[in-house]
């Protein structure tokens, strides 16, 4: 989620922009730089790549979504969730595993079940819908 661009989702209507998004994620990563225990180099480390995640990274996707092919695309999103998945893995496999899980489990599994129970859904009449008009006895 976090780095979805929505900017680029809702730009036929001004009611959300970009810059409140990407105004919510620099302000969340400078909270949690000011926790860090070394203030200065973690800190700026920190924000330098909470940037280049937050401002860059949806001008690349664009790019790559725009450029290529819908399969190179998906693999690209295969491919990063595998280096997050890497580079968590020297701390813990099974947060690795999870990590890797729940981004299959997001990503695939629960759109695949939403499409299937699609043919389920029925038009429930309730008191909250709109009044239907019984003319039987008028001509």
């Amino acid at each position: 989620l976090y780095l979805h661009d929505y900017f680029f989702v809702v730009s036929a209507t001004n009611k959300l922009t970009g810059g409140l998004s990407l105004g919510a994620a620099v302000l969340a990563s400078a909270l949690l730089a000011s926790r860090l225990d070394s203030p200065h180099v973690d800190a700026f480390a920190q924000v330098v790549l909470s940037m280049e995640v937050f401002v860059l990274s949806p001008y690349v996707r664009r790019a790559l979504k725009r450029g290529l092919s819908r399969i190179a695309h998906t693999g690209v999103t295969v491919a990063l969730v595998l280096l997050c998945a890497a580079a968590i893995a020297p701390l813990s496999a099974s947060l690795a595993g999870a990590s890797v899980g729940v981004c299959a489990f997001v990503g695939v599994l629960c759109p695949l079940w939403l499409v299937r129970v699609q043919k389920f859904k029925t038009e429930i009449q309730g008191p909250w819908d709109e009044a239907q008009l019984l003319l039987e006895g008028c001509t």
